[in-house]
């Protein structure tokens, strides 16, 4: 991986030739270019379908044949230059590729950027409303600028700023933490989210990070009030039903139940009412909050497992004839199950998190920041189809009540 660096730093320093250290923007877009040729050049594409997590997984040569390849082809983010590269190198319907995306391949460019001189810096727009999150770089100099995408070979405008080294830095400590997380080590993760927090302020990473503080099944790991605190940062920045249940998680963690329980009513009654699944999740620590039950996040793949079995039981039946036996053979079981693991809270949690009772958008909240009560005031006067629709998450999947690390 090393050597692939840099031999794209040799290239660039090859083909690039800046004429002074204050190039002219028409300048500047032509050695950008030319950074996206070099990268066509040794086979680097955008992968079609899916993120690429780490820089690693992008300078790993990864084949494609049959279904896979014509994906590539296929793809808008397969250029010309990028194409015409397939074409030369595909050998018995397969090709050997370097796959990134727009995170990954932003490095390579500030990779080349300091190999020919060239200031760049990486640029993060976070997701908004239903657009996901994405990354370019941009080049800044006596008052000119250049953004740049870096799955096309094209200029971006944004207001956006660029982040500093230090904040490109947080960043990636930003998703060192979530793979330590989901490799199961919460002390690496909560390392790294606590280094990635201080550089990089992020509503995902403030999100994440709190959760983790609130939930961990280690005590020495839980942090409710520090978790709070970040709770409070990540709504700032993102008011959503993620980050509302993750300050709920948070006050129970810390034993204050009350507020717990008029956070999470708030949480799932924004919860998207399409995600039966997702939905049952917030209505299940609902109902522990209400009994002064903490969440532990190690309980929840064994508890909520049977939880979702049953409620997505119930959503087949509600389509279905409830004569359907191999149906009700399911819920049965499900509930058979639950049963035994949780003799003593099924029956009580049962009636909150199966049988769907309503959860109201309740009254302004003086816990949460003064611009989510606004949010939560447009919603309530809002028609409940628009509601519905304004609190569905636009991209990502859930583990707790975190959006997608």
């Amino acid at each position: 991986m090393r050597e692939l660096v840099a031999a794209l730093e040799k290239e660039a320093r090859t083909r690039i030739k800046l004429p002074s250290a204050r190039p002219s923007r028409e300048q500047v877009l032509g050695a950008l270019n030319q950074m996206h040729d070099i990268l066509s050049s040794k086979g680097f594409m955008v992968a079609p379908t899916g993120y690429v997590e780490f820089l690693t997984e992008a300078l790993t040569p990864v084949e494609l044949v049959g279904a896979e390849l014509e994906s590539l082809r296929r793809s808008e983010y397969t250029t010309e230059s990028r194409r015409a590269w397939l074409t030369a190198h595909t050998k018995n319907n397969g090709v050997v590729v370097y796959l990134a995306d727009c995170d990954t391949l932003s490095f390579l460019y500030l990779t080349m950027g300091d190999a020919i001189g060239l200031p760049l810096s990486m640029v993060e727009s976070p997701a908004r409303g239903e657009s996901i999150g994405h990354n370019w770089v941009n080049w800044s100099q006596d008052g000119k600028s250049v953004g740049w995408e870096t799955l096309y070979p094209w200029t971006v405008s944004s207001n956006d700023k660029p982040q500093t080294r230090t904040q490109t830095l947080g960043y990636v400590r930003k998703l060192i933490a979530g793979e330590w997380w989901h490799r199961g080590n919460e002390h690496k993760a909560a390392e790294q989210y606590a280094l990635s927090t201080k550089d990089f302020p992020d509503a995902v990473a403030f999100n994440n990070y709190a959760w983790l503080l609130s939930t961990s099944p280690d005590p020495a790991i839980r942090d409710p009030e520090r978790a709070r605190q970040l709770a409070v940062a990540s709504i700032e920045a993102d008011c959503n039903h993620f980050s509302i249940g993750t300050l709920a998680s948070a006050h129970a963690a810390a034993g204050r139940f009350d507020t717990a329980v008029a956070l999470q009513r708030i949480a799932t009654a924004l919860a998207p009412a399409n995600e039966p699944a997702s939905r049952a999740d917030f209505e299940y620590r609902l109902a522990l909050y209400e009994r002064g039950i903490r969440f532990v996040q190690a309980r929840r793949r064994r508890e909520l497992r049977f939880r979702q079995c049953v409620s997505t039981a119930d959503s087949l039946l509600q389509g279905e004839s409830l004569k359907n036996k191999s149906l009700a053979d399911m819920r049965s079981k499900c509930v058979s199950l639950d049963k035994k693991h949780h003799p003593e809270s099924w029956q009580w949690i049962e009636s909150a998190v199966l049988q769907k009772k309503p959860v109201a958008l309740p009254a302004q909240a003086a816990m949460l920041p003064r611009s989510c009560n606004q949010r939560l005031e447009k919603l309530r006067a809002a028609p409940a189809s628009m509601r519905e629709e304004a609190t569905t998450p636009s991209s990502g999947d859930s583990e707790g009540s975190a959006p997608k690390l």
